[in-house]
């Protein structure tokens, strides 16, 4: 009798999210209707309200490392899979419809592009997008691994880069695994050496994109550039 209540239970929460979709679901049942994909004939509310309130959110539950989830009681790996792969297959969304266009016209465009780039690799890497006169993306190259100054990246290797894919202008990016989205001094000062170099064979540096997790900073919008 309790099964049957509980598959009830998950069968109204299925057809509410149908008729009014994720617009008509509070953020418990949100991560309830999840968790009945991956925890079958159980009632999965208790643990969605222990996940929420442990992670401080949607986001934190999404955002939390594979080991962190999997060391609550009651997530099991399937489900914790679950949960894990939402960004991840938001990233892959957002990189296969940018793309598909093909351009780029504003900072926001490359720093959503760029963001879910360097989210999806999982480690630090420096990236140069490379662009025609209209904008076009013409290759998005990897730099380097590593941050920003480390040994592995080149002035040299990113201006033969953009001058060998006959790039009209470039945008830096890279992330920073740990800590905020913010530019470093340190960032700040290769950027400008970039820059330079580029200036040099006549090709523009447009922006540098500076990621952490789901957040970006332009550093042409914040006037840095």
């Amino acid at each position: 009798m309790e099964e049957q209540s509980h598959e009830g239970h998950r069968q109204r929460l299925l057809d509410k999210y149908l008729t009014e979709g994720l617009p008509g679901l509070n953020q418990i049942e949100v991560v309830e209707l999840i968790l009945t994909f991956a925890i079958p004939r159980k009632d999965v509310r208790p643990l969605a309200i222990h996940l929420l309130a442990h992670f401080r959110g949607l986001q934190g539950i999404m955002d939390a490392p594979l080991e962190e989830l999997l060391a609550l009681e009651g997530v099991t790996p399937r489900a914790a899979a679950l949960l894990r792969m939402f960004p991840q297959v938001w990233g892959r969304y957002d990189l296969a419809r940018i793309r598909r266009r093909g351009w780029f016209e504003t900072s926001q465009e490359c720093g959503d592009f760029l963001c879910a780039k360097l989210r999806e690799s999982g480690r630090e890497e420096a990236l140069l997008m490379c662009l025609d006169v209209n904008g076009r993306m013409l290759k998005c190259s990897l730099l380097c691994i590593g941050n920003l100054n480390s040994v592995g990246l080149s002035i040299c290797g990113a201006v033969d880069t953009a001058v060998e894919i006959n790039s009209a202008a470039v945008v830096l990016a890279h992330n920073h695994m740990i800590g905020s989205a913010l530019p470093s001094v340190q960032d700040i000062e290769t950027t400008w050496r970039i820059r330079a170099a580029m200036e040099h064979v006549g090709i523009y540096l447009l922006d540098h994109i500076v990621v952490a997790a789901n957040d970006y900073v332009s550093m042409r919008d914040s006037e840095m550039l």
